[in-house]
């Protein structure tokens, strides 16, 4: 899919550009993810990044899951229609990915991740209800929009503020309960979705994530305090660097 294509690029690039850090002793991976994992949920502003993507993607994420119960039972097509939705959200999805790729530094992405939380919400919510092909394709075009900034700016935004000697570990944290959730979803949505069909299914996931956004509107002064300190941190190691 198009999110974890977004996300292997971005860990490479961490993997390429980041400074070479001193040998240290090998460690057994369950010590080192444990390591990772608890410095993650201890540090308040981490936490808050990785679980807010973890709500987004059980809530939202999933509803490429049911584009074929739409495809079908909406719009009264099958494969072809089915192909100008995935088209539809990859293509929204491109435009994310180098709308925030041209941005030269972390500063800022904390705003975007709300923009983007915003915009996914508003595009399920008029996917949901539409059954004119043309606006529920731009209703997928604005969805692959949206979650690709969040997840590719907050990718990065972790990427910015983990300590060098912990983003490995905290990154691999961050996927797992990405991966998790989104499993989780996908069998919850159609679950949801043999009791009250996939439209409603997805009008409520909607709805999730624009309450996700209102939350995380509320925590931005905070959050944003504590990220700037940490990117102006890390700015400061990479240029001794």
């Amino acid at each position: 899919m198009h999110w974890q294509v977004f996300l292997w690029l971005l860990s490479l690039r961490v993997l390429i550009t980041a400074p070479i850090s001193k040998k240290t002793p090998a460690k057994r991976f369950s010590k080192e993810f444990a390591e990772g994992a608890s410095y993650a949920i201890s540090t308040r502003h981490i936490r808050f990044i990785i679980l807010f993507v973890a709500g987004l993607t059980l809530v939202g994420v999933s509803y490429m899951v049911v584009l074929p119960v739409f495809a079908a039972d909406v719009f009264d097509g099958g494969a072809v229609i089915f192909g100008y939705m995935t088209s539809a959200v990859g293509i929204g999805s491109l435009i994310g990915a180098v709308f925030v790729g041209t941005k030269r530094n972390a500063l800022g992405l904390d705003k975007l991740i709300l923009l983007g939380t915003v915009l996914f919400a508003f595009g399920l919510a008029i996917f949901s209800f539409s059954t004119i092909l043309w606006i529920s394709l731009l209703a997928l075009v604005t969805t692959g929009l949206g979650r690709v900034i969040v997840f590719t700016g907050s990718n990065t935004l972790l990427q910015t503020i983990s300590p060098d000697e912990k983003r490995g570990r905290v990154l691999s944290f961050y996927i797992m309960l990405f991966m998790g959730s989104l499993s989780l979803g996908s069998f919850l949505i159609g679950l949801v979705s043999d009791w009250v069909g996939a439209p409603l299914t997805v009008f409520f996931g909607s709805i999730g994530v624009l309450l996700l956004a209102i939350y995380y509107a509320k925590s931005l002064p905070l959050l944003r305090k504590r990220t700037y300190r940490a990117i102006k941190k890390s700015e400061l190691i990479w240029e001794r660097n």
